[in-house]
C-alpha cells in the first residue's frame, strides 16, 4: 500500500518573517561583537576604513578587524595596520617589504591604489596589526554610532522608548 502524504500547510504570520530577520540581524550583531571583543583582548580592534587608498581590496566606509601581531611576522603581502610616523592615526596599508634588525623591524607599505611607498620602523618588541577580516560598508555605521546624532538615535530613543513601554505595563498592572 503507498503511503499517502497530505499537503502540509503551516501558519503564515505577518510577524514571523520579521521576527526572523531580527533574529538573524541580532546574531550577526552579537557574533561580530564577540569578534571585535576577542580581537580588542588579544590588543587589536576595529577600524573604520577613512580613504579609498587601499581600493579595491577595501573601501571608505568598510570596517576591517584587526589582530595584533609581533613585527617580525608581518611578510610581505600582509595587509597591516600601524601609526602613521606624522600624525599617529591608523593606517592600514599592505606590507611591500619588511626586514628585520636586531633593535627594529622596517616596512615599506603602500595602499593598493597609491603610486607612492612609505618607510617606517617599529621597535623589534613593538607591535602592529595584521588584517584579519573585512565587513564592507559597515563602517558607515560604526561612525554614525559613534556621532551625537547616532548616539542619539540609537540609544536614547530606544532606551526612552523600552522606558516608556515600561511604564505603561506597569501602569496597567495597576489598574488591573
Amino acid at each position: 500500500m503507498a503511503a499517502v502524504t497530505l499537503p502540509v500547510r503551516l501558519p503564515r504570520s505577518p510577524r514571523g518573517g520579521r521576527r526572523a530577520l531580527a533574529g538573524a540581524a541580532a546574531g550577526a550583531a552579537i557574533t561580530l561583537a564577540a569578534v571585535v571583543a576577542w580581537l580588542a583582548v588579544q590588543g587589536g580592534g576595529a577600524f573604520t576604513v577613512l580613504s579609498d587608498s587601499m581600493a579595491p581590496t577595501f573601501r571608505a566606509g568598510d570596517l576591517v578587524l584587526i589582530e595584533r601581531i609581533d613585527p617580525a611576522t608581518a611578510r610581505a603581502g600582509d595587509v597591516i595596520a600601524f601609526p602613521s610616523p606624522r600624525d599617529g592615526r591608523t593606517i592600514v596599508h599592505r606590507a611591500q617589504r619588511v626586514s628585520a634588525a636586531s633593535a627594529q623591524v622596517s616596512f615599506v607599505t603602500r595602499g593598493d591604489a597609491n603610486p607612492v611607498s612609505e618607510r617606517w620602523a617599529v621597535p623589534a618588541d613593538g607591535s602592529v596589526g595584521r588584517v584579519r577580516w573585512v565587513v564592507p560598508r559597515l563602517g558607515h555605521v560604526t561612525r554614525f554610532a559613534a556621532s551625537p546624532a547616532g548616539w542619539l538615535l540609537l540609544v536614547a530613543v530606544p532606551g526612552a522608548l523600552l522606558a516608556a513601554m515600561e511604564l505603561r505595563r506597569l501602569r496597567r498592572r495597576d489598574d488591573a
